[in-house]
């Protein structure tokens, strides 16, 4: 039988967990790939490559802070612009973002659920980190106090590549 203090250690650590997803969720990290995993969601394969770079990037627009919109907009990074002023490239380069199914799969179920596109690129990380800190914290409440447990994990889902 769990102890009423290892609950509590469980609830609270549950909690940050959760308050530190809410917080990444809100303010993500805006970065180009969003782009492409928008458009790897909405490519239903009945949509021309012009049809599809224009909905991604009006989506994208209207959803993104104006100030990391045009830092995933770049023309002075060779690649962005290429796939900005063409969308037969911006097609061809989905291949390398398509090799993620599961990824992009639920990224495609969020967005049918209502999820903002760009957010639902989002939300699988999240998803995916909240899993890990469980487990995290479940190992290592097999060999130290639940408090140390919590500890250890939160130094693991603190650590900057995680929270990046």
């Amino acid at each position: 039988m769990v102890s009423r203090r290892a609950t509590i250690t469980l609830l609270l650590y549950v909690a940050v967990v959760v308050s530190l997803l809410a917080f990444c969720y809100a303010s993500p990290s805006y970065n180009w790939d969003m782009l492409a995993y928008a458009a790897v969601v909405l490519d239903h394969g009945q949509v021309s490559p012009e049809a599809l770079h224009a909905e991604v990037y009006r989506t994208a627009a209207e959803e993104t802070p104006e100030a990391e919109y045009s830092m995933m907009v770049d023309t002075t990074h060779a690649l962005r612009s290429e796939v900005l002023r063409s969308p037969e490239r911006f097609y061809q380069f989905l291949s390398y973002f398509r090799v993620k199914p599961l990824y992009t799969a639920m990224c495609s179920a969020l967005h049918s659920l209502g999820v903002p596109l760009m957010k639902s690129t989002v939300l699988p990380s999240a998803l995916g980190i909240f899993a890990i800190a469980l487990m995290v914290f479940y190992r290592f409440s097999r060999t130290v106090p639940f408090w140390a447990a919590a500890i250890l994990g939160l130094s693991v889902i603190c650590t900057p590549p995680v929270t990046e």
